[in-house]
Order: C-alpha cells, then sequence, then structure tokens
C-alpha cells in the first residue's frame, strides 16, 4: 500500500508507542511511504528544534533521519493543488495525488474533511490500521 504521511505523525513516531507498528509495516515493505523535499525539510526543521532535540536526544533524532532518507520514496509533484482549507498542507494532497497514493494518513481535520481526494483515501491512523487488516 502507497501512503503520505502526514509531518506530525512523523513526528510522534518520536513521542509514542502508538504508532510503532506502522514502522514494522514500512520495514518489511507492506508500506511504501511517499514524501518529497518540502515535506523533508519541514520534517528537519522541527527535528531541529532546541526543545524537540532536548526531549528526544540527538541519537532518536539521527535514526528518525536515516530512516525518512532509506525507507521513504521521493515523489516530484508537478502538480499544483489548491483545495484544502490549510494552504500549507495542499503539497501533501501533491504528493498523494503524483505519487499515485493509496492513502494519506493525517489527524488534521482539514485534511480528513476531504476523504476521499480524487482516488486517494484521507485517513487517520486508525483507519489506515484498519485498511492494513482487510488487504
Amino acid at each position: 500500500m502507497r501512503v503520505v504521511i502526514d509531518t506530525n505523525l512523523w513526528i510522534s513516531f518520536l513521542f509514542g508507542k502508538k504508532v510503532a507498528n506502522l514502522i514494522s509495516l514500512i520495514e518489511n515493505g507492506e508500506v511504501e511511504v511517499l514524501t518529497d523535499e518540502r515535506q523533508i525539510a519541514e520534517i528537519e526543521d522541527v527535528l531541529g528544534r532546541p526543545k524537540i532535540k532536548k526531549l528526544v536526544g540527538s541519537e532518536r533524532l539521527s535514526i528518525m533521519r536515516r530512516f525518512l532518507r532509506r525507507k521513504t520514496r521521493q515523489v516530484i509533484s508537478k502538480r499544483h493543488i489548491k483545495a484544502c482549507r490549510d494552504p500549507n498542507d495542499d503539497y501533501l494532497l501533491e504528493i498523494a495525488v503524483e505519487g499515485k497514493a493509496d492513502a494519506l494518513v493525517s489527524g488534521d481535520e482539514d485534511l480528513l474533511s476531504l476523504d476521499p481526494f480524487r482516488s486517494v483515501r484521507i485517513v487517520n491512523y486508525r483507519e489506515l490500521r484498519d485498511m492494513l487488516e482487510g488487504h
């Protein structure tokens, strides 16, 4: 299954066990994660914040950075989508549509309210787990 993961969910990987199963699914190839340089830059910005560094520690941040680079597929979007109430989230729709994602995973109501968007389901993490179990 091809998915785009919202930046907030990526950051939650560092703090909770709730999404640990998703990492296993990515590692074993059941889930292919699509991203682009804009999202990588956004994640890097958040990871570089002093408060995050202090809470998480340098080693875990380094592991996360390597994981992002090694376990995601970069998409180069040629589309410019303007559909979300929060225009800062439109790029996630662009990645999903351009990369032919099955789902965009988010907890953001601005994105969730668009489900489905073109051929892409927009789901929260629990719904993604349900989709994968039925997959």
